[in-house]
């Protein structure tokens, strides 16, 4: 085995779609709390949880997965993931754990490309209870950046929506 088929990877399952993410990327998993909806943010942006004392923004990945569009329910667990210096969540239906992850399939099925962020899925891998899409963290934080940029260059997002955050991400 190389060191690529050594990585732990953190399994989540959203939908019908069992996904992973780079384990090292992973800082908690949130249950339970409070989601404070952000007004005119866009569908990716299911709102803010607090995280440590800090507002974090969580994303959901239905639509960019070709999921329909499930809004966050109580029992949903949210997967806090860093990349790239940004931190945030991503609602998840449940987390299956850490684990290595076999070779890389060849040719990842297309039920695992996403819809509108076709880099999302960076690879499939065999996982214990069969393919796994690997979830770029880099390329999942600059989409929900980009669908944040939009909403706020459309007027439709304003700093105000956010209730107070400050600069850094912590509640004035």
């Amino acid at each position: 085995m190389d060191g690529e088929e050594r990585e732990s990877f953190c399994i989540v399952e959203r939908g019908a779609r069992r996904l992973a993410l780079a384990a090292g990327a992973v800082r908690r998993v949130l249950r339970g709390g409070t989601m404070t909806r952000v007004p005119g943010a866009p569908p990716h942006l299911v709102g803010l949880v607090d995280d440590r004392g800090t507002a974090l923004p969580v994303v959901c990945l239905d639509g960019w997965l070709g999921l329909p569009v499930r809004p966050w329910a109580s029992g949903d667990a949210v997967v806090v993931v860093e990349s790239d210096g940004l931190r945030f969540g991503i609602l998840v239906d449940r987390v299956d754990g850490i684990a290595p992850l076999a070779d890389a399939m060849p040719g990842t099925p297309l039920d695992f490309h996403a819809v509108l962020a076709p880099d999302l899925i960076a690879t499939c891998r065999v996982g214990p209870r069969g393919p796994v899409g690997i979830l770029a963290a880099a390329v999942l934080a600059a989409a929900a950046i980009a669908a944040a940029d939009r909403a706020f260059a459309s007027g439709r997002l304003t700093a105000a929506a956010f209730g107070g955050v400050a600069e850094g991400g912590r509640a004035s």
